[in-house]
């Protein structure tokens, strides 16, 4: 409903929990462009007493080569829903894609960002024009890891990757189905990870990527982190070893 009443050139999703700074409208546009499908910025990360913790993302924003990112890495850096604006068109034409009636209306963020490089330009302003809100309730793992953000990010990590997967299948003619296969081998190592830990921590649960066999989401993750971009070799190794030590 609000995007039919929309008529302005972009869109901003802004959390109720989030807020932006006065000015984060007016540098938007300063940087927005006919050619623009994606405005992204940084956001602080804001204890409910105010007081800043840390910038968002923690992987830097990129500012250019943003197809290639997403085709090696399976995204790009971003901040949460809050810290981005779209080009209209680009919405309603990724809307366009979305099943309603059996695909999920929320974590769309990630839907409409990782396929923005596939529909025109990403710019960023590298500062934060708004603030992310951590409390208890947060289900993004930018609040925090607990086991109801953990399955959030894992299965809508892999339902994201399907927006841009489904531009290119446009030309490649796939069917959903190997938008899916593609979508699973695209996932970031910690999604793997995670889902190895959920399996072998909480067996009585559900299965997440139960398509993928436990040395298969092993395997998958082990070559995830060897390329991870902008990861230190200390962090690098420890995932590696972790990963290992959750199969023992």
């Amino acid at each position: 409903e609000g995007m039919r009443r929309a008529t302005g050139d972009m869109i901003m999703f802004l959390d109720s929990d989030d807020y932006l700074y006065p000015d984060a409208c007016s540098r938007v546009a300063e940087v927005f462009a006919a050619d623009v499908s994606l405005v992204q910025f940084r956001l602080d990360k804001v204890t409910v007493d105010g007081e800043k913790i840390g910038l968002l993302p923690v992987i830097p924003l990129i500012s250019s080569g943003h197809k290639a990112y997403v085709l090696k890495h399976g995204f790009i850096p971003t901040s949460p829903t809050s810290g981005n604006a779209f080009a209209s068109e680009h919405i309603r034409r990724m809307i366009a894609t979305i099943d309603p009636d059996t695909e999920a209306r929320n974590f769309i963020d990630g839907y409409v960002i990782f396929s923005a490089p596939f529909t025109g330009r990403v710019v960023g302003v590298d500062e934060p024009l708004g603030a992310y809100l951590v409390h208890g309730g947060n289900v993004s793992m930018a609040g925090g890891r607990h086991y109801k953000a953990v399955v959030n990010s894992v299965k809508t990590a892999l339902w994201q990757r399907k927006g841009y997967l489904r531009i290119l299948a446009q030309q490649r003619q796939e069917s959903e189905a190997q938008i899916h296969i593609r979508a699973l081998a695209s996932l970031a190592p910690f999604h793997y990870r995670n889902a190895l830990i959920l399996r072998r921590g909480y067996a009585d649960r559900e299965s997440l990527l139960s398509e993928l066999g436990t040395l298969e989401l092993a395997m998958l993750a082990w070559q995830g982190f060897l390329r991870f971009p902008r990861m230190s070799l200390r962090t690098r190794l420890f995932n590696i070893l972790g990963v290992s030590f959750t199969l023992l």
